[in-house]
This record gives structure tokens, sequence and C-alpha cells, in this order.
């Protein structure tokens, strides 16, 4: 009885941190911060978006779902996002394709100004970088794919 006891425990103990139960990482959900109250915000593997945090409970949305990329500095926020047709769920290899050869054709760019809140977007490669040429934008960060962003990672903040 002891035995089924231990196993029962055991089995129980697996499947709550398996599935991300206790906040030992399972989820993968996490907040990464931006300048001036934006966030990248990954609700799951295909749900990454960029937000505007207003309070700890409330996200308003700059960039919808499937951004693949960003680059900022202490003003700018750069955003690469993948139009595919039907989502990532239906075209899941496809999307991982174009992320992993950096296809620059294949992405939506956006500008983001976090001071005044515009949001230049959707532009194609040519268009971001005159966007960024006339308002000024100066250096951005290399670009930082959100798939390699990981809920361990120091600046990341975890949550669900």
């Amino acid at each position: 009885m002891k035995k089924l006891f231990i196993a029962i425990l055991c089995i129980m103990f697996l499947i709550l941190t398996l599935s991300g139960c206790f906040g030992l990482g399972g989820s993968g959900d996490w907040i990464y911060p931006l300048p001036n109250g934006y966030i990248v915000l990954r609700v799951n593997a295909v749900d990454i978006i960029i937000g505007k945090q207003e309070d700890a409970y409330s996200v308003d949305e700059v960039v919808p779902r499937h951004v693949a990329g960003i680059s900022f500095n202490e003003r700018f926020i750069g955003v690469e996002r993948l139009p595919i047709e039907g989502g990532i769920d239906a075209n899941y290899h496809e999307a991982m394709t174009l992320i992993e050869n950096r296809d620059i054709k294949s992405f939506e760019y956006y500008l983001i100004d976090t001071k005044t809140e515009i949001v230049f977007g959707p532009l194609d490669a040519a268009s971001f970088a005159a966007a960024c040429e006339q308002n000024g934008v100066g250096d951005l960060c290399e670009w930082i794919d959100t798939a390699s962003i990981r809920w361990n990672s120091p600046e990341v903040q975890t949550y669900g």
C-alpha cells in the first residue's frame, strides 16, 4: 500500500511539473521588457506580440501575433513580423524556415517611436530602412530572434 501511495505521488508530481504548474517553467510564457513600457509578450510559440503595458494586468497590442524579431534603442523599436496566411499554426514548418534563414523579404517590418507612440507599418525592408532614416532612429541593437529568448533569461519575466 505504501509503494502504491508513493507511486501515485510521483506520477502527480510529474504531471504537474510537465504541465508547467508550480512555476517550474513548463508553460514558456514570458514578458521581455522594451523601452518606455513596451514589451514582447509570449503567450505561446505562435502568439508573440508587441504591446504597451498599461499596468500589471493589461497590455494594449501594438503589433499583432507572429513577431519573429526585435531590435531597439532607448527610444525606437524595430519589429520583424511573419505575415503567414492562415497563421503559423497551419504553416509551422514554413514559418520556422523563414525565421531560421532570416529571410528579410518574407517579413513585415514595424517601427515604433516609444515617446510619441507612433507606429509605422507594416513596411517592407526598404521602407523600414527609409522610415528609420527619416525619423533619425540612429543605431538599433542587433536583431533578436524571439524564438531564441528563453523563459529563464535574466531580463525575462515569467507569468502564467
